[in-house]
Protein backbone atom coordinates (compact mmCIF):
# COMPACT_ATOMS: atom_id res chain seq x y z
CA UNK A 1 0.00 0.00 0.00
CA UNK A 2 1.76 3.41 -1.06
CA UNK A 3 2.13 6.26 1.13
CA UNK A 4 -1.19 8.18 -0.64
CA UNK A 5 -3.56 5.66 0.01
CA UNK A 6 -2.49 4.92 3.67
CA UNK A 7 -3.30 8.94 4.24
CA UNK A 8 -6.44 8.86 2.45
CA UNK A 9 -7.35 5.63 4.28
CA UNK A 10 -6.47 7.88 8.03
CA UNK A 11 -8.31 10.48 6.39
CA UNK A 12 -11.43 8.73 5.97
CA UNK A 13 -10.96 6.67 9.37
CA UNK A 14 -10.45 10.64 11.10
CA UNK A 15 -14.12 11.55 9.33
CA UNK A 16 -15.67 8.95 10.23
CA UNK A 17 -14.51 9.36 13.34
CA UNK A 18 -15.84 12.84 14.32
CA UNK A 19 -19.47 12.23 12.38
CA UNK A 20 -19.97 8.76 14.79
CA UNK A 21 -19.35 11.40 17.53
CA UNK A 22 -20.82 14.37 16.28
CA UNK A 23 -24.11 11.82 15.38
CA UNK A 24 -23.62 10.75 18.97
CA UNK A 25 -23.80 14.00 20.83
CA UNK A 26 -27.13 14.89 18.63
CA UNK A 27 -28.91 11.30 18.79
CA UNK A 28 -31.54 12.49 21.54
CA UNK A 29 -34.51 14.60 20.05
CA UNK A 30 -37.65 16.23 20.70
CA UNK A 31 -40.21 16.21 18.01
CA UNK A 32 -43.47 17.56 18.06
CA UNK A 33 -46.29 17.70 15.35
CA UNK A 34 -48.92 20.80 15.64
CA UNK A 35 -51.28 19.70 13.54
CA UNK A 36 -52.90 23.14 11.56
CA UNK A 37 -49.97 25.20 12.21
CA UNK A 38 -49.22 27.76 9.47
CA UNK A 39 -46.08 26.81 7.57
CA UNK A 40 -42.76 28.43 7.38
CA UNK A 41 -43.70 29.29 11.03
CA UNK A 42 -40.75 29.87 13.98
CA UNK A 43 -40.72 27.94 17.11
CA UNK A 44 -38.42 28.85 20.35
CA UNK A 45 -37.30 25.99 22.82
CA UNK A 46 -35.89 27.81 26.00
CA UNK A 47 -35.14 26.91 29.52
CA UNK A 48 -37.07 27.93 32.22
CA UNK A 49 -35.36 29.71 35.96
CA UNK A 50 -37.85 30.57 38.01
CA UNK A 51 -39.51 33.69 36.41
CA UNK A 52 -38.17 33.85 33.65
CA UNK A 53 -37.14 32.31 30.63
CA UNK A 54 -33.74 31.53 28.16
CA UNK A 55 -34.31 31.00 24.35
CA UNK A 56 -31.39 27.51 23.82
CA UNK A 57 -32.90 26.94 20.45
CA UNK A 58 -34.94 28.12 17.52
CA UNK A 59 -35.92 26.32 14.41
CA UNK A 60 -38.64 26.12 11.61
CA UNK A 61 -42.00 24.33 11.44
CA UNK A 62 -42.00 22.15 8.51
CA UNK A 63 -44.83 19.70 7.63
CA UNK A 64 -46.64 20.48 10.74
CA UNK A 65 -43.72 19.60 12.42
CA UNK A 66 -40.88 21.05 14.67
CA UNK A 67 -37.76 19.35 15.63
CA UNK A 68 -35.08 20.12 18.01
CA UNK A 69 -31.97 18.57 18.43
CA UNK A 70 -31.53 17.92 22.51
CA UNK A 71 -27.77 19.00 23.16
CA UNK A 72 -25.56 17.94 25.81
CA UNK A 73 -24.60 21.04 27.24
CA UNK A 74 -28.29 22.44 27.93
CA UNK A 75 -28.93 21.12 31.45
CA UNK A 76 -31.91 19.08 32.24
CA UNK A 77 -35.19 20.73 33.62
CA UNK A 78 -38.32 22.09 32.80
CA UNK A 79 -38.17 23.73 28.98
CA UNK A 80 -40.71 25.40 27.23
CA UNK A 81 -41.71 25.15 23.63
CA UNK A 82 -43.41 28.61 22.10
CA UNK A 83 -44.63 28.30 18.89
CA UNK A 84 -44.55 32.25 17.39
CA UNK A 85 -47.81 33.59 16.21
CA UNK A 86 -48.49 35.06 13.03
CA UNK A 87 -49.02 39.07 13.12
CA UNK A 88 -52.86 38.69 12.79
CA UNK A 89 -53.00 36.76 15.69
CA UNK A 90 -51.16 38.63 18.01
CA UNK A 91 -54.17 39.53 20.42
CA UNK A 92 -53.95 35.97 21.67
CA UNK A 93 -51.89 35.37 24.81
CA UNK A 94 -48.62 33.14 24.18
CA UNK A 95 -48.82 32.08 27.28
CA UNK A 96 -51.76 29.78 26.38
CA UNK A 97 -50.26 28.01 23.32
CA UNK A 98 -46.59 27.23 25.24
CA UNK A 99 -45.65 23.78 25.84
CA UNK A 100 -43.47 23.31 28.99
CA UNK A 101 -41.96 19.91 28.84
CA UNK A 102 -39.29 17.95 31.29
CA UNK A 103 -35.67 17.15 29.02
CA UNK A 104 -33.57 15.08 31.22
CA UNK A 105 -30.62 14.66 27.93
CA UNK A 106 -31.78 10.58 28.57
CA UNK A 107 -35.01 10.18 26.35
CA UNK A 108 -35.90 11.24 22.74
CA UNK A 109 -39.61 13.19 23.08
CA UNK A 110 -42.04 12.90 20.56
CA UNK A 111 -45.63 14.97 21.26
CA UNK A 112 -48.53 16.11 19.70
CA UNK A 113 -51.05 18.53 19.50
CA UNK A 114 -53.18 21.10 17.46
CA UNK A 115 -52.65 24.19 16.47
CA UNK A 116 -54.35 27.27 18.47
CA UNK A 117 -54.81 24.44 21.26
CA UNK A 118 -51.70 23.26 22.14
CA UNK A 119 -51.73 22.43 25.92
CA UNK A 120 -55.37 21.19 26.19
CA UNK A 121 -54.74 19.02 23.18
CA UNK A 122 -51.16 17.75 24.41
CA UNK A 123 -50.22 13.71 23.78
CA UNK A 124 -47.09 12.00 25.10
CA UNK A 125 -46.04 9.27 22.77
CA UNK A 126 -42.41 9.21 23.85
CA UNK A 127 -41.31 10.10 27.51
CA UNK A 128 -41.37 8.04 30.10
CA UNK A 129 -40.62 11.27 32.66
CA UNK A 130 -43.34 13.50 30.82
CA UNK A 131 -46.17 10.55 30.62
CA UNK A 132 -45.63 10.53 34.43
CA UNK A 133 -45.65 14.28 34.88
CA UNK A 134 -48.45 14.70 32.64
CA UNK A 135 -50.31 11.82 34.49
CA UNK A 136 -49.64 13.66 37.99
CA UNK A 137 -50.36 16.71 37.19
CA UNK A 138 -53.74 15.67 35.65
CA UNK A 139 -54.34 13.82 38.85
CA UNK A 140 -53.44 16.94 41.48
CA UNK A 141 -55.54 18.69 39.33
CA UNK A 142 -58.12 16.26 40.85
CA UNK A 143 -57.09 15.98 44.20
CA UNK A 144 -57.38 20.08 44.18
CA UNK A 145 -60.91 20.69 42.16
CA UNK A 146 -62.30 18.15 45.23
CA UNK A 147 -60.91 20.11 48.08
CA UNK A 148 -61.96 23.38 46.20
CA UNK A 149 -65.57 22.07 46.06
CA UNK A 150 -65.47 21.13 49.75
CA UNK A 151 -63.99 23.52 51.34
CA UNK A 152 -66.97 26.30 51.66
CA UNK A 153 -68.91 23.20 52.64
CA UNK A 154 -66.07 22.26 55.81
CA UNK A 155 -65.83 26.20 56.61
CA UNK A 156 -69.35 27.50 57.04
CA UNK A 157 -71.64 24.46 57.31
CA UNK A 158 -74.34 24.01 60.45
CA UNK A 159 -73.21 21.19 62.50
CA UNK A 160 -74.68 17.70 61.57
CA UNK A 161 -73.87 14.58 59.83
CA UNK A 162 -74.03 16.29 56.66
CA UNK A 163 -71.00 18.59 58.03
CA UNK A 164 -69.34 15.32 59.81
CA UNK A 165 -69.24 13.57 56.42
CA UNK A 166 -67.42 16.43 54.75
CA UNK A 167 -64.62 16.90 57.08
CA UNK A 168 -63.99 13.47 56.72
CA UNK A 169 -63.87 13.45 52.95
CA UNK A 170 -62.03 16.46 52.97
CA UNK A 171 -59.42 15.35 56.03
CA UNK A 172 -59.16 11.80 54.00
CA UNK A 173 -58.38 13.40 50.33
CA UNK A 174 -55.89 15.41 51.78
CA UNK A 175 -54.37 12.22 53.38
CA UNK A 176 -54.68 10.09 49.98
CA UNK A 177 -52.96 12.94 47.61
CA UNK A 178 -49.68 13.28 50.53
CA UNK A 179 -49.67 9.67 50.54
CA UNK A 180 -50.02 9.74 46.38
CA UNK A 181 -46.69 12.45 46.13
CA UNK A 182 -44.77 10.28 48.45
CA UNK A 183 -45.60 7.25 46.50
CA UNK A 184 -44.95 8.97 43.23
CA UNK A 185 -41.73 10.58 44.26
CA UNK A 186 -40.25 7.58 45.87
CA UNK A 187 -41.19 5.01 43.41
CA UNK A 188 -39.08 7.22 40.52
CA UNK A 189 -36.63 8.49 43.01
CA UNK A 190 -33.67 10.80 41.38
CA UNK A 191 -35.66 12.11 38.13
CA UNK A 192 -36.74 15.61 37.79
CA UNK A 193 -40.75 14.85 37.25
CA UNK A 194 -39.85 13.24 41.30
CA UNK A 195 -38.58 16.01 42.16
CA UNK A 196 -41.18 18.42 41.05
CA UNK A 197 -43.65 16.23 42.38
CA UNK A 198 -42.52 16.53 46.05
CA UNK A 199 -42.81 20.34 45.72
CA UNK A 200 -46.05 20.06 45.26
CA UNK A 201 -46.75 19.36 48.83
CA UNK A 202 -48.59 21.25 51.42
CA UNK A 203 -49.56 20.95 55.24
CA UNK A 204 -52.39 18.97 56.80
CA UNK A 205 -55.00 21.34 57.62
CA UNK A 206 -57.71 19.50 59.86
CA UNK A 207 -60.90 20.29 58.45
CA UNK A 208 -62.49 21.33 61.92
CA UNK A 209 -60.40 23.75 62.99
CA UNK A 210 -61.27 27.08 62.11
CA UNK A 211 -59.78 29.50 58.77
CA UNK A 212 -57.84 31.61 61.13
CA UNK A 213 -56.23 28.61 62.68
CA UNK A 214 -55.52 26.83 59.05
CA UNK A 215 -53.63 30.11 57.73
CA UNK A 216 -51.40 30.02 61.53
CA UNK A 217 -50.21 26.44 60.05
CA UNK A 218 -49.61 27.31 56.93
CA UNK A 219 -47.86 30.38 58.12
CA UNK A 220 -45.69 27.78 60.52
CA UNK A 221 -45.58 24.81 58.56
CA UNK A 222 -45.53 25.82 54.85
CA UNK A 223 -42.08 24.91 54.57
CA UNK A 224 -42.04 21.96 57.05
CA UNK A 225 -42.82 19.48 53.77
CA UNK A 226 -40.40 21.25 51.14
CA UNK A 227 -36.81 20.80 50.19
CA UNK A 228 -35.28 24.06 48.82
CA UNK A 229 -31.24 22.28 48.87
CA UNK A 230 -31.69 20.80 44.91
CA UNK A 231 -29.83 22.75 42.45
CA UNK A 232 -31.41 21.38 39.72
CA UNK A 233 -34.82 22.87 40.49
CA UNK A 234 -33.62 25.91 39.49
CA UNK A 235 -34.35 24.91 36.15
CA UNK A 236 -37.97 24.92 36.49
CA UNK A 237 -40.57 27.46 38.16
CA UNK A 238 -41.31 25.71 41.15
CA UNK A 239 -39.37 27.41 43.68
CA UNK A 240 -40.30 30.93 42.51
CA UNK A 241 -43.52 29.58 42.36
CA UNK A 242 -43.18 27.89 46.10
CA UNK A 243 -41.85 31.19 47.61
CA UNK A 244 -44.37 33.66 45.71
CA UNK A 245 -47.29 31.30 47.17
CA UNK A 246 -46.21 31.80 50.92
CA UNK A 247 -45.89 35.48 50.17
CA UNK A 248 -49.18 35.91 49.13
CA UNK A 249 -50.15 34.47 52.80
CA UNK A 250 -49.03 37.76 54.16
CA UNK A 251 -50.78 40.16 51.81
CA UNK A 252 -53.49 42.33 53.23
CA UNK A 253 -55.13 45.12 51.61
CA UNK A 254 -56.31 46.64 54.51
CA UNK A 255 -52.63 47.18 55.35
CA UNK A 256 -50.75 51.00 54.73
CA UNK A 257 -47.73 50.61 52.25
CA UNK A 258 -45.61 51.02 54.98
CA UNK A 259 -47.58 48.25 57.00
CA UNK A 260 -47.46 45.64 54.22
CA UNK A 261 -43.64 46.08 54.04
CA UNK A 262 -43.40 45.03 57.42
CA UNK A 263 -45.34 42.03 56.75
CA UNK A 264 -43.06 41.14 53.66
CA UNK A 265 -40.04 41.44 55.75
CA UNK A 266 -41.56 39.26 58.18
CA UNK A 267 -42.27 36.90 55.15
CA UNK A 268 -38.16 37.02 53.82
CA UNK A 269 -37.34 36.02 57.00
CA UNK A 270 -39.14 32.85 57.05
CA UNK A 271 -38.31 32.16 53.17
CA UNK A 272 -34.49 32.64 53.99
CA UNK A 273 -34.47 31.12 56.73
CA UNK A 274 -35.82 27.52 55.09
CA UNK A 275 -33.88 28.27 51.63
CA UNK A 276 -30.26 27.82 53.71
CA UNK A 277 -29.90 24.31 52.44
CA UNK A 278 -28.02 25.20 49.40
CA UNK A 279 -26.27 28.71 49.23
CA UNK A 280 -26.87 28.55 44.96
CA UNK A 281 -30.54 28.22 45.82
CA UNK A 282 -30.66 30.73 48.07
CA UNK A 283 -28.59 33.21 45.86
CA UNK A 284 -31.46 31.84 43.12
CA UNK A 285 -34.21 32.80 45.72
CA UNK A 286 -32.68 36.74 46.51
CA UNK A 287 -32.77 37.18 43.05
CA UNK A 288 -36.22 36.54 42.35
CA UNK A 289 -37.16 38.61 46.08
CA UNK A 290 -34.99 41.79 44.82
CA UNK A 291 -36.52 41.96 41.60
CA UNK A 292 -40.17 41.23 42.72
CA UNK A 293 -39.52 44.21 45.48
CA UNK A 294 -38.15 46.41 43.08
CA UNK A 295 -40.99 46.06 40.60
CA UNK A 296 -43.19 47.56 43.53
CA UNK A 297 -40.72 49.76 45.13
CA UNK A 298 -40.50 48.44 48.27
CA UNK A 299 -37.32 49.73 49.31
CA UNK A 300 -38.03 48.94 52.91
CA UNK A 301 -37.89 45.03 52.17
CA UNK A 302 -34.70 45.67 49.88
CA UNK A 303 -32.70 47.43 52.22
CA UNK A 304 -33.47 44.37 54.91
CA UNK A 305 -32.59 41.61 52.24
CA UNK A 306 -29.34 43.97 51.55
CA UNK A 307 -28.35 44.27 55.51
CA UNK A 308 -29.24 40.73 56.71
CA UNK A 309 -28.49 38.65 53.75
CA UNK A 310 -26.63 40.35 51.15
CA UNK A 311 -22.74 39.25 53.08
CA UNK A 312 -23.58 35.46 53.75
CA UNK A 313 -24.91 35.20 50.12
CA UNK A 314 -24.71 35.86 46.71
CA UNK A 315 -21.03 34.39 45.99
CA UNK A 316 -21.48 34.16 41.85
CA UNK A 317 -21.14 36.06 38.84
CA UNK A 318 -24.19 38.36 39.72
CA UNK A 319 -22.60 39.52 43.47
CA UNK A 320 -21.85 43.03 42.43
CA UNK A 321 -24.78 43.56 40.23
CA UNK A 322 -26.92 42.32 43.32
CA UNK A 323 -25.18 44.10 45.99
CA UNK A 324 -25.07 47.40 43.70
CA UNK A 325 -28.20 47.60 43.49
CA UNK A 326 -29.45 46.99 47.07
CA UNK A 327 -26.62 49.20 48.18
CA UNK A 328 -28.28 52.20 45.99
CA UNK A 329 -31.74 51.95 47.87
CA UNK A 330 -29.68 51.84 51.57
CA UNK A 331 -28.14 55.29 50.32
CA UNK A 332 -31.95 56.42 49.22
CA UNK A 333 -33.45 55.41 52.25
CA UNK A 334 -35.20 57.15 54.57
CA UNK A 335 -32.52 59.16 57.13
CA UNK A 336 -29.79 59.11 54.45
CA UNK A 337 -28.73 61.99 52.80
CA UNK A 338 -30.08 62.98 49.12
CA UNK A 339 -27.25 63.74 46.57
CA UNK A 340 -27.16 67.36 45.96
CA UNK A 341 -27.84 68.96 42.82
CA UNK A 342 -27.72 72.85 41.32
CA UNK A 343 -31.66 73.45 41.31
CA UNK A 344 -31.42 71.80 44.65
CA UNK A 345 -29.07 74.23 45.99
CA UNK A 346 -31.03 77.22 44.46
CA UNK A 347 -34.54 76.12 46.52
CA UNK A 348 -34.70 78.45 50.24
CA UNK A 349 -37.51 76.26 51.29
CA UNK A 350 -37.26 74.25 54.24
CA UNK A 351 -38.14 71.59 52.82
CA UNK A 352 -38.49 69.81 48.77
CA UNK A 353 -40.17 67.55 47.77
CA UNK A 354 -38.45 65.82 44.41
CA UNK A 355 -40.97 64.18 42.40
CA UNK A 356 -39.46 61.42 39.30
CA UNK A 357 -41.84 61.14 36.70
CA UNK A 358 -42.71 61.18 33.22
CA UNK A 359 -45.66 61.89 30.46
CA UNK A 360 -45.93 58.24 29.62
CA UNK A 361 -46.10 56.71 33.11
CA UNK A 362 -49.73 56.36 33.82
CA UNK A 363 -49.64 56.49 37.47
CA UNK A 364 -47.15 59.45 37.38
CA UNK A 365 -50.72 61.34 35.45
CA UNK A 366 -52.58 60.13 38.15
CA UNK A 367 -50.31 61.81 40.47
CA UNK A 368 -49.69 64.68 39.00
CA UNK A 369 -53.23 66.37 39.55
CA UNK A 370 -53.22 65.74 43.41
CA UNK A 371 -49.65 67.06 43.76
CA UNK A 372 -50.82 70.53 41.91
CA UNK A 373 -53.85 70.49 43.87
CA UNK A 374 -51.85 70.18 47.19
CA UNK A 375 -49.01 72.94 45.54
CA UNK A 376 -51.64 75.67 44.17
CA UNK A 377 -53.85 75.44 47.36
CA UNK A 378 -51.08 76.12 50.27
CA UNK A 379 -49.75 79.43 48.71
CA UNK A 380 -47.62 80.02 52.53
CA UNK A 381 -45.91 76.51 52.24
CA UNK A 382 -42.47 75.77 53.87
CA UNK A 383 -41.79 73.42 50.62
CA UNK A 384 -40.92 73.63 47.09
CA UNK A 385 -41.56 71.07 44.36
CA UNK A 386 -38.76 69.91 41.94
CA UNK A 387 -40.32 67.85 39.06
CA UNK A 388 -37.49 65.75 37.33
CA UNK A 389 -39.06 64.55 34.02
CA UNK A 390 -37.83 60.89 32.62
CA UNK A 391 -39.19 61.95 29.17
CA UNK A 392 -36.99 61.60 26.12
CA UNK A 393 -39.62 63.71 24.21
CA UNK A 394 -39.68 67.33 24.48
CA UNK A 395 -42.88 67.96 22.67
CA UNK A 396 -44.60 65.76 25.24
CA UNK A 397 -42.72 66.87 28.30
CA UNK A 398 -43.62 70.52 27.41
CA UNK A 399 -47.44 69.58 26.43
CA UNK A 400 -47.60 68.41 29.23
CA UNK A 401 -46.60 71.17 31.69
CA UNK A 402 -48.56 73.96 29.34
CA UNK A 403 -51.62 71.48 30.13
CA UNK A 404 -51.59 71.57 33.51
CA UNK A 405 -50.33 75.01 34.04
CA UNK A 406 -47.34 73.48 36.48
CA UNK A 407 -45.53 76.50 38.42
CA UNK A 408 -43.40 74.64 40.42
CA UNK A 409 -39.67 73.54 39.52
CA UNK A 410 -39.50 71.28 36.47
CA UNK A 411 -36.25 69.29 35.08
CA UNK A 412 -35.78 67.28 32.55
CA UNK A 413 -32.28 66.49 30.30
CA UNK A 414 -34.67 64.05 27.84
CA UNK A 415 -31.96 61.43 28.53
CA UNK A 416 -35.08 58.84 30.50
CA UNK A 417 -33.48 56.57 32.77
CA UNK A 418 -30.21 57.16 31.75
CA UNK A 419 -30.35 60.72 32.84
CA UNK A 420 -27.73 62.72 35.57
CA UNK A 421 -29.82 62.91 38.45
CA UNK A 422 -31.97 59.48 37.71
CA UNK A 423 -28.76 57.70 38.08
CA UNK A 424 -27.98 59.77 41.64
CA UNK A 425 -31.18 58.84 43.02
CA UNK A 426 -31.36 55.59 41.78
CA UNK A 427 -34.51 55.72 40.07
CA UNK A 428 -35.86 52.37 38.80
CA UNK A 429 -39.71 53.57 38.85
CA UNK A 430 -42.19 56.03 38.16
CA UNK A 431 -43.08 57.84 40.16
CA UNK A 432 -40.83 57.98 42.79
CA UNK A 433 -40.58 61.02 45.69
CA UNK A 434 -38.52 61.82 48.29
CA UNK A 435 -39.08 64.65 50.50
CA UNK A 436 -36.29 66.27 52.59
CA UNK A 437 -35.12 68.85 54.71
CA UNK A 438 -32.95 72.02 54.40
CA UNK A 439 -29.83 69.79 55.28
CA UNK A 440 -30.95 66.97 52.21
CA UNK A 441 -32.41 64.65 54.81
CA UNK A 442 -34.91 62.10 53.13
CA UNK A 443 -37.54 62.40 55.89
CA UNK A 444 -40.64 60.53 54.38
CA UNK A 445 -40.56 58.86 50.49
CA UNK A 446 -44.87 58.89 49.88
CA UNK A 447 -45.87 56.87 47.06
CA UNK A 448 -48.75 58.53 46.10
CA UNK A 449 -50.56 62.20 46.31
CA UNK A 450 -52.39 61.03 49.23
CA UNK A 451 -48.92 60.19 50.67
CA UNK A 452 -47.40 62.87 49.86
CA UNK A 453 -50.20 65.32 51.48
CA UNK A 454 -50.19 64.04 55.29
CA UNK A 455 -46.25 63.89 54.78
CA UNK A 456 -46.34 67.87 54.07
CA UNK A 457 -48.85 68.23 56.26
CA UNK A 458 -46.86 66.60 58.92
CA UNK A 459 -43.94 69.46 58.59
CA UNK A 460 -46.19 72.16 58.69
Amino acid sequence: MTNRHVLVKLMLVTILFFIQNAVAAQSLALELQIAGTPPDQMAHLSLITGDRYKIVDSTVVKDEKIVFLLKKQNPPGVYRIDPEQPAKSKQFNRNTRCIDIIIDNKENISISTIYNAETDSLKIHSSEENKNYRDFLKTENIFQRKLELLHPVVAGYPEGPFLTEAIKQYNSIQKERENYILNLSKKHKGTIFAKLARMYRSPFLEASITENEKYNIMLKEYFSVLDFSDTALINASIYTDKVLRYLMLYRNQSLSPTEQEQEFIRAVDVIMANTAGSRTVQEFVIDFLVRGFESFKMETVLVHISDNYMNQNCENDDKSVLEKRLEAYKKMAIGQTAPDFDALKDVSAEYTLILFWATWCPHCMQVLPGLKQIYDSSPDRNYEIIAVSLDTSATDYKKVLDEYGISWKNLCDLKGWDGKLAEKYNIYASPTMFLIDKSRKIIAKPMTAGEAEKALEDIQ
